[in-house]
């Protein structure tokens, strides 16, 4: 297996081989190849290519520094939560920046949430306009009780 390293050496992907891409000198056209010295970047997981560091003007989370194969991955590994340094894992103490499907899945996550939330407190209020009822009707009962004692007092 392989892991994908980003300028800051955390692991930002996973694959179980390493393919890389090159452009034909002739065409311009991006192929594939395996050899890694010829490489401006690499394909990940659902064929995403991210380019090299060596080969990008303005790099970013996503710009990588190298491809290494690794026998094992820490019990607990999530993308973004390592860092891969003199051939260990470390956990990283930065922010990690989400691709844009990781984004989408934690906003529909967001959104289930949000959605639950509303619910729960379209309930609180329907109990809230009940209990309002019930003391306006308490303070009605309260007010006839009242002029009840008065215009006996009289």
């Amino acid at each position: 297996m392989y892991i994908h390293v980003n300028t800051e050496n955390v692991v930002i992907d996973v694959t179980e081989n390493a393919r890389f891409v090159e452009k034909n000198p002739k065409s311009g056209v991006l192929v594939a190849t395996t050899d890694k010295s010829k490489a401006i970047g690499a394909i990940g997981r659902d064929d995403i290519i991210r380019q090299f560091a060596a080969v990008i003007i303005c790099p970013n989370w996503n710009t990588l520094s190298d491809v290494i194969p690794v026998q094992e991955l820490p019990e607990d590994f999530e993308l973004g939560k390592y860092v891969y340094s003199d051939s260990e894992f470390s956990l990283y103490d930065g922010i990690a920046e989400l691709s844009g499907k990781e984004l989408t899945e934690k906003t529909l996550v967001n959104e289930e949430d949000i959605s639950s939330n509303r619910e729960g407190i379209m309930e609180t209020y329907e109990e809230t306009a009940v209990n309002t009822e019930d003391i306006a009707g308490l303070r009605e009962a309260t007010m006839e009780l009242y002029e009840m004692i008065i215009g006996e007092g009289e």
